[in-house]
């Protein structure tokens, strides 16, 4: 069956079983002409020339079904979707990936925007930023799939007759955040009004259209919260700038604690992200600081050598600078002590 080209609403109710006819009656009253394309075991399939429609039905209660034409965007206009769900929004808005929305209190771009997809660092730990100014709040349309369920949900029903479901009373406008077959839908608090009814009036599901391409996106680790393998490090790596050193451990090298210490420990600026792999090593660890400072005002560092367990994260999009954080956190092998380089 081809793609479905029209929208389509099911209500339920107590009458009973809807037939052909009826919907024959309904296209024609719509003046659409429909074929039969089979029938059998409560299915139903029709087709038209811009219409194709599958009809289950199921039990006693019928499926009333509306069949509301498909209305190509208007010139000037792109459709983008997620997981199904399209909304129409001006063609020169931006696409980007969800991880390109602002953390810790950060401003939204000043233009309008549209964003697909999770923000994977939205549970970062943010240092406080006293005296800043009120971040600029979103103009634009943001998709993100549902990750986990929400208490509190009520069914709303939009204008245009989708029904949808939303944490705070529906009010078909800026600010407005509802979720819809499993998607969450926000329309930015400066978006104006028109352009927010005119994008909540555009809300289709179409699940067998494919993602809309975003920009900048990063790719995710499903095992980023999991403990990687632990492995003796085999290469020299210069890392942070070159302020640390991870040597091979010698031959004879043995851990007196174990490889979990720098996974389950205080780990500094180093974040579990999904957007980061992680590497477990046990290496010789050098830093350049912390140093003691010498009468002659030389310098010498205090963690030279140092057998440990380092826990080493990078981005796994490498050509996407607002993808993961790089860092590394590293114990002392014998005592289990963080070294501070």
């Amino acid at each position: 069956m081809t793609e479905i080209s029209s929208r389509i609403r099911a209500v339920f109710d107590t009458e009973p079983e809807i037939t052909v006819e009826e919907i024959r009656a309904a296209a024609r009253r719509r003046k659409r002409s429909f074929r039969v394309l089979g029938a059998g075991g409560g299915v139903v399939a029709l087709a038209a020339a811009s219409v194709a429609i599958l009809l289950v039905v199921r039990g006693p209660a019928a499926h009333k079904v509306i069949v509301e034409p498909a209305i190509p965007p208007r010139a000037g206009m792109q459709e983008v979707g997620l997981n199904g769900i399209q909304v129409a929004v001006p063609a020169a808005w931006p696409v980007l990936g969800g991880n390109n929305t602002p953390i810790c209190d950060g401003s939204w771009p000043a233009n309008p925007t549209v964003y697909l997809g999770v923000q994977p660092e939205a549970s970062i730990s943010c240092a406080a930023q006293p005296n800043t100014p009120a971040p600029r709040q979103f103009n634009g349309v943001w998709l993100q799939p549902q990750t986990a369920a929400t208490p509190g949900l009520s069914a709303y029903q939009l204008p245009s007759g989708q029904e949808v479901q939303e944490t705070t009373p529906y009010s078909a406008g800026p600010g407005t955040n509802l979720l819809f077959h499993g998607v969450w839908v926000f329309v930015g608090q400066a978006t104006s009004a028109a352009q927010a009814q005119s994008i909540l009036a555009s809300l289709a599901y179409h699940p067998n259209k494919p993602d809309t391409s975003a920009s900048l996106s990063c790719a995710t680790n499903p095992a980023y919260n999991q403990m990687p393998a632990p492995q003796r490090l085999t290469h020299q790596m210069i890392i942070e700038y070159g302020n640390i050193t991870l040597d091979p451990p010698h031959p004879g090298d043995r851990a007196s604690v174990p490889a979990s210490i720098a996974w389950n420990g205080p780990q500094g600026s180093l974040e579990d992200l999904p957007t980061n792999t992680y590497q477990l090593f046990l290496a010789r660890y050098s830093a350049k600081f912390p140093a003691t400072v010498q009468p002659n005002g030389s310098t010498v560092p205090e963690e030279q050598s140092v057998l440990a367990w380092v826990l080493y994260a990078t981005p796994l999009t490498s050509t996407n600078h607002t993808c993961g954080s790089p860092a590394v956190s590293a114990y002392d092998a014998h005592t289990g002590q963080r070294l501070s380089g």
